[in-house]
C-alpha cells in the first residue's frame, strides 16, 4: 500500500471510530445510559522531541483506542447516532518522585471534554517505567482514566458521594471533590470539611478546604478554623483570618479582634484590623430591623 493511501486509510479509520464507553459499570441501556460516552476523536499531543517519531505516536494512539474498545459496551443492534466527547492525551515530561511513591514517573494528562454541555474532566496521570515511552504513556493514561471514572461516578450520585470522597486516599479525587462542594454549595458537607481540615496532610489542599469553608459561609466552621490557627505559619494563618472574616459572626469577630490587638507579628495584626473594619462596615450597611 502506498504511503499516501495508508495515511488516508488511517485518517478515515479515526474519523469513523465512535466508541461507547461505560466508565462506571455495565447498564442494560448501553449507549442510551446517561453515563455512556461516545468518543468522536482521540488526539495525542507529544513533546517536540517526538514530532518526527510518527510511528511511536500512532502506536500510542492505537493502544489508547484498543483500550477503549476493550472497555466498551456497545448494545447489539442499537446504532450509535451521536458522539458525545472528545479525548485528548498529552504526553508530559519525566518527573522525580520519592522512593516510597514508586520512583520517577511520566506525567500524562488526559482531557475528556463534552462536545456540547456537560462537565469537563482533566486529570494528570502517572506512568511508571518512564524509560519505556509506550508503556509509561499507557500507564499514565489508565491511571488518569481511573480517576476520571471516580469523578464521573460521583457526579452521577451527587451530594452523598462527594461527602464520602472527602476522605479518599487519592489527593486528586479529594481536590476534585472540594471543587464540586464549593461550586454546588453543599452546606451539609461543612462538618466533614472541618474533619478533613484537621486530617489533610497535603498543604495546598488544606488551604483549599479553608477557601471552600469561606465560600460556604457556615458559622459551624468558625470554631475548627480558630483551633487550626495554633502553631501555623503566618501565610496559612492569614488565609484562615480571611476565611473567618468571610464567614462572619460574633465568634469569628471576637477572635479577629483578639488577633488584631495582641498578635506578635505586626503584619498579621494589621490584616486582622483591616478585616475587623470590613466586617463592621458590612454590619453597619445592613438595614435595621424594625
Amino acid at each position: 500500500m502506498e504511503t499516501g493511501s495508508w495515511w488516508g486509510y488511517r485518517k478515515m479509520k479515526w474519523m469513523l471510530r465512535l466508541v461507547c464507553l461505560l466508565l462506571v459499570g455495565v447498564v442494560p441501556g448501553g449507549c442510551q445510559d446517561k453515563n455512556a460516552i461516545v468518543v468522536a476523536k482521540i488526539v495525542v499531543n507529544a513533546p517536540r522531541q517526538l514530532d518526527d517519531d510518527v510511528a511511536d505516536k500512532e502506536a500510542i494512539r492505537e493502544s489508547i483506542a484498543d483500550w477503549i474498545d476493550q472497555d466498551a459496551l456497545i448494545q447489539g443492534g442499537s446504532p450509535i447516532k451521536q458522539s458525545t466527547h472528545f479525548l485528548r492525551v498529552r504526553i508530559g515530561d519525566v518527573l522525580d518522585a520519592a522512593p516510597e511513591e514508586g520512583g520517577d514517573y511520566r506525567m500524562v494528562t488526559v482531557d475528556l471534554k463534552p462536545l456540547g454541555h456537560g462537565a469537563v474532566y482533566r486529570v494528570d496521570g502517572r506512568g511508571s517505567q518512564p524509560e519505556d515511552l509506550r508503556v509509561s504513556v499507557m500507564g499514565g493514561f489508565k491511571d488518569a482514566m481511573a480517576v476520571i471514572a471516580h469523578q464521573r461516578r460521583a457526579d452521577l450520585r451527587g451530594e452523598d458521594a462527594f461527602i464520602t470522597l472527602l476522605r479518599h486516599e487519592d489527593w486528586r479525587i479529594r481536590e476534585f471533590t472540594l471543587d464540586r462542594v464549593a461550586s454546588q454549595r453543599i452546606v451539609t458537607a461543612v462538618p466533614f470539611l472541618c474533619d478533613a481540615l484537621m486530617q489533610e496532610d497535603v498543604e495546598p489542599l488544606r488551604l483549599r478546604i479553608v477557601g471552600v469553608l469561606a465560600e460556604l459561609g457556615d458559622e459551624r466552621a468558625v470554631a475548627p478554623l480558630i483551633k487550626l490557627t495554633r502553631y501555623q505559619s503566618p501565610a496559612f494563618l492569614l488565609q484562615v483570618l480571611h476565611a473567618l472574616g468571610a464567614i462572619g459572626g460574633k465568634e469569628a469577630e471576637a477572635f479577629l479582634v483578639t488577633v488584631a490587638g495582641g498578635h506578635a507579628v505586626e503584619g498579621i495584626r494589621l490584616v486582622a484590623i483591616r478585616i475587623v473594619k470590613e466586617m463592621e462596615s458590612v454590619a453597619a450597611s445592613r438595614p435595621v430591623r424594625q
